[in-house]
C-alpha cells in the first residue's frame, strides 16, 4: 500500500480556495513533495534559510513559516549552526485519515529516537519469520533502548534487521533521530513502499526488564513493523517490546462521507 498526496498541508482559515492559499504553504508542499520523491534525501540538509529565500522569491520570514510548518509535521529538524536535517518522507502529526495511517506508524522512530547498545549480524527470530527472509543469511541487527524526545526514561526495548543486501547502512549510524529505513533510502534511494505492523501482548522478558528500570513479566506490549519494497520483500524490522504503562497511541480517524441510499455502513478502518 502506497499513498500519493497533491497537498498534505493545509490552512488554519476555513473558506481559503486553492487560488488564494498563502504562500508559505506553497512552498512547504514543494519541500514535501520533493522530499517524498527523493529528490531531497532523508538524511541532507536542506539550503540554507537565505538560499531558499531566493530560490522561492520570498522573504526569509516565509521561508520560517514553511520550515516551522514541516518541523511541526516531523519532516525536518531545524538545529542553528547545523542546519535543517531531512528526517523522514513520511508526515503524519495530527489528524490522520484511514490511508494516512501507514504513514503515521513509520515515523514511529522519529518522535521516538533510538539509542544504540550493541550492533551485530544475526539470522531473523525464527518465532517470527520463516522461508525466503530468514533463509536470505544474518541481517544487520542493531539493539538499543528508544526515549521520547528530552525524557531520561526509556519508552521500549528495540531490535531493529536490516536485509543482508542493504547491512552498509552500518556505517551511517549515529545518534541523529533517523529511523532505520530512512537510513536505508538515504544510501539506497526509495526502497520502502509498504510497513505491515504486528501487535503482541506478552509478558516482559528478564533480558529486555533490567535495561528498561521495569520489572520481568510484567504486561508489556511488542509493535512488530515490516518495512517492505515494491515486491512485498522485507527490507528493515523493528521489534519494539513497551512496558504497558509507557506507552499509548492516541489516534483519530474521520468516518468516510455516507453513500446515499446505502444503509448500515461502517468505517473503514
Amino acid at each position: 500500500m502506497t499513498t500519493r498526496r497533491s497537498s498534505v498541508l493545509k490552512s488554519k482559515r476555513p473558506g481559503k480556495s486553492a487560488a488564494s492559499r498563502p504562500r508559505y504553504l506553497e512552498i512547504a508542499d514543494k519541500l514535501l513533495k520533493d522530499i517524498e520523491s527523493g529528490a531531497l534525501a532523508v538524511g541532507n540538509v536542506l539550503e540554507p534559510e537565505q538560499e531558499l529565500s531566493l530560490k522561492f522569491k520570498v522573504s526569509r520570514g516565509t521561508i520560517r513559516q514553511s520550515l516551522a510548518l514541516l518541523e511541526e509535521k516531523g519532516v525536518i529538524l531545524r538545529r542553528q549552526r547545523s542546519g535543517t536535517k531531512i528526517l523522514s518522507r513520511f508526515p503524519g502529526k495530527g489528524l490522520v485519515s484511514g490511508e494516512q495511517l501507514l504513514e503515521d506508524w513509520a515515523r514511529y522512530g522519529i518522535e521516538y529516537p533510538l539509542r544504540v547498545s550493541a550492533v551485530s549480524r544475526k539470522e531473523l527470530p525464527s518465532d517470527l519469520f520463516k522461508g525466503e527472509d530468514r533463509a536470505s543469511g544474518k541481517w544487520l541487527c542493531v539493539v538499543g533502548l528508544r526515549y521520547p524526545i528530552g525524557s531520561r526514561v526509556p519508552i521500549s526495548y528495540c531490535e531493529s534487521f536490516i536485509h543482508p543486501d542493504y547491512s552498509e547502512i552500518e556505517q551511517d549510524l549515529s545518534p541523529t533521530p533517523i529511523p532505520m529505513f530512512a537510513h536505508v533510502e538515504r544510501r539506497y534511494g526509495r526502497v520502502i513502499e509498504s510497513v505491515q505492523v504486528q501487535l503482541r501482548a506478552m509478558g516482559l522478558p528478564s533480558v529486555m526488564a533490567k535495561p528498561l528500570g521495569a520489572d520481568a513479566g510484567q504486561p508489556a506490549l511488542q509493535l512488530i513493523r515490516l518495512f517492505m519494497d515494491a515486491r512485498n520483500r522485507v527490507v528493515t524490522v523493528g521489534i519494539n517490546t513497551h512496558p504497558a504503562e509507557r506507552y499509548t497511541y492516541n489516534i483519530e480517524i474521520p468516518r468516510q462521507p455516507a453513500v446515499p441510499g446505502v444503509a448500515g455502513q461502517a468505517m473503514a478502518i
